[in-house]
């Protein structure tokens, strides 16, 4: 691939993101996360829409008063590497890492949200949202965070509320 062809994909470069991993107050791994650069990104260009819906303190109060009145349990569950399950609409490069010794004048061409891109958290909602309707689940009519199931032959009641934990 000639370099003019390379800059009219726009790829993007990408960066290592390194953290320790502690137990017991002890450091016992590291753990790497290859990122994009997604600051380099042109809307239009490799990316449209960058919204992503969570839950209002609001929904999250009336959720908790719900559990209550309803006596319901709670379970937090967190998605681990939630980002690089969602497929991309946009057709995005990037210069791959030189650890991976590919030759001069290739790029990667992404299908998946990496951490750092500017779409990634809409594309996530996207994934999960079609996931949970597709197992059955039903979206709350005034808020596209929250999604319900009943299930009459056990008596439960299975209530989702997305929200972004930091």
């Amino acid at each position: 691939m000639t370099q003019e062809e390379i800059k009219q994909l726009k790829p993007l470069r990408h960066k290592w993101v390194f953290k320790r991993k502690w137990e017991e107050g002890k450091p016992t791994a590291w753990r790497a996360r290859l990122t994009v650069k997604g600051c380099a990104q042109t809307r239009g260009v490799n990316f449209t829409d960058t919204f992503s819906p969570v839950a209002e303190l609001a929904v999250l109060r009336i959720f908790f008063a719900l559990g209550v009145t309803e006596d319901l349990v709670y379970w937090k569950v967190d998605v681990s590497k939630a980002f690089p399950n969602a497929d991309l609409e946009e057709e995005i490069y990037m210069y791959p890492p030189p650890e991976l010794g590919l030759p001069e004048g290739t790029l990667l061409r992404l299908l998946k949200a990496l951490y750092g891109l500017k779409q990634a958290s809409r594309m996530w909602h996207l994934h999960i949202a079609r996931l949970l309707i597709e197992w059955g689940f039903t979206r709350a009519q005034y808020n596209k965070c929250v999604f319900f199931i009943r299930d009459d032959t056990v008596g439960r009641l299975i209530i989702i509320v997305l929200i972004r934990d930091r």
